[in-house]
Parts: C-alpha cells; sequence; structure tokens
C-alpha cells in the first residue's frame, strides 16, 4: 500500500497513477447556476491558487480520486468559504485540502462550521504550520508537495 503524506493509497491506485484516463478534480465556480449532486457522505475540497499549475498538486489529485469521488478545486479563499457556506450542508462532511499560504486565513474562516470535518495543510515547511494543529483541532496533518 503506497502514500502521500498521510494519505493511504491502495496498490492498485499506485499502479494506474500516470494514466491519462484518470479523472481529476472539479473545478468549482460560486457563479454558477447548477452543481453537480454530491451522494457521497465526503466532499473533498482542494483551495489553492496554483492547484491546477503545480505538478505535486496535480499527482495527489490522481491518486486522491480513488479515495472521495466528490472533489473540487477552488483558487481562492473567498470562493472556497462561500462554496462551503452556500453549496453545502450541516449534515455534509467536508475534508478540506489548504495551500500553505491559504491556510491562516481560510482555516480561520471556516473552521467552525460543523459540515468541515478535518483540514490538511499542503505546503513545503511543515514547521510553518505547527501553531495551526494546536489552535484548530480539526487541523489533522501538514502534507509537504515536492
Amino acid at each position: 500500500m503506497g502514500s502521500i503524506g498521510s494519505f493511504f493509497l491502495s496498490d492498485e491506485v499506485e499502479e494506474n497513477l500516470h494514466e491519462e484516463n484518470v479523472p481529476l478534480f472539479q473545478p468549482c465556480s460560486t457563479n454558477n447556476t447548477t452543481h453537480e449532486q454530491n451522494l457521497e457522505i465526503f466532499s473533498l475540497i482542494w483551495c489553492d491558487a496554483d492547484v491546477d499549475n503545480v505538478y505535486g498538486s496535480r499527482v495527489t489529485q490522481e491518486k486522491l480520486v480513488d479515495l472521495i469521488h466528490f472533489q473540487r478545486t477552488i483558487k481562492s479563499i473567498e470562493e472556497c468559504e462561500i462554496y462551503i457556506l452556500n453549496e453545502t450542508t450541516v449534515i455534509d462532511k467536508i475534508i478540506l485540502i489548504s495551500s500553505g499560504s491559504f491556510a491562516q486565513d481560510l482555516i480561520s474562516r471556516v473552521h467552525h462550521l460543523p459540515q468541515l470535518n478535518s483540514v490538511y495543510i499542503y505546503c513545503l515547511f511543515k514547521r510553518n504550520y505547527q501553531s495551526l494543529l494546536t489552535r484548530f483541532p480539526k487541523v489533522r496533518d501538514r502534507v509537504i508537495h515536492s
């Protein structure tokens, strides 16, 4: 079984990682009038201005697709907060991945929401975000990208 940061992956997912037909996260816009309906318990939201531009982010997205099928990428703190407030309910369970640059502001805005289950910070330097682990109980770990 392989892993990336705190995410554990089956051998089958590892083997199929680089296939071209692996679906990636759905981009999200709060300006859209239609949204795909989530029929799963967990949703994954990845909030990062460069989520589609960094190779490590794309590889991680490819690995996570088999773990949680309902996924969204959002490129701004404000849009992420609006999406969570307006497009999810308290019975939803959101796993949030935040870039290191967004972490402090984003987590302080959404941590109190009952639908937020857990937060992972996708960053270069884990030590820069240690204080967030102690201040916000829903922050589970900091995942280093290379």
